[in-house]
Order: C-alpha cells, then sequence, then structure tokens
C-alpha cells in the first residue's frame, strides 16, 4: 500500500433503512424534535403526531422519546396503533378508553 494512502474504516451505517428505529438504536439528526416533543408531552400531557408515513414518528417515539422518558423517571406506557388491540399481558383498569 502506498504511503499516502489512506486507511479505509469501516463503520455500520447509522441509517436502517426503510423500517422504524427501535429502542437501544441511535436516532441521529432529531434531538431537537424529540426535546420539543418531551416538553410539549410534559406540559399537555397529550399529543397527536400527525405526518405521511414514513416520516419517522415511530422511529422519533421508539429511538428517541421513549428511552429520553424513561431516563427521567416517567412511567411510559406500552405503545400502540389505534387500530391495534392492546396487549393481553397489561392490567388496562376498569376505565380503559382507546380513545
Amino acid at each position: 500500500m502506498p504511503e499516502n494512502a489512506e486507511t479505509v474504516i469501516s463503520r455500520p451505517n447509522p441509517y436502517v433503512g426503510p423500517r422504524p428505529y427501535r429502542r437501544g438504536e441511535t436516532l441521529y439528526g432529531r434531538e431537537q424534535e424529540s426535546a420539543e416533543l418531551a416538553d410539549l408531552l410534559i406540559a399537555e400531557r397529550i399529543v397527536m403526531m400527525y405526518s405521511p408515513s414514513g416520516a419517522g414518528k415511530s422511529s422519533l417515539l421508539n429511538a428517541s422519546l421513549i428511552p429520553s422518558l424513561e431516563e427521567n423517571s416517567f412511567d411510559v406506557l406500552p405503545v400502540m396503533r389505534l387500530s391495534q388491540e392492546p396487549p393481553h399481558d397489561i392490567d388496562l383498569g376498569e376505565h380503559f378508553n382507546r380513545y
């Protein structure tokens, strides 16, 4: 190899492609949105996220917002879609209302 040749370092690609990020994965470049969403959620207690499919809503929740809330001692309920049945292994209480 020539003396001035650059050494290529193989690094994993930080972007996962079309699937949503999961807990424990690092979501790059969305720190400001995550902080703003956390502030809004803490202040208002309910927030509706609406944007086109593939815009990163699930990734923002899974990889950034939920871990941030849990690190700050918030109890986070399981994430579910309105069209989805609730998980059978959690106690929803007698006053459960999906909407």
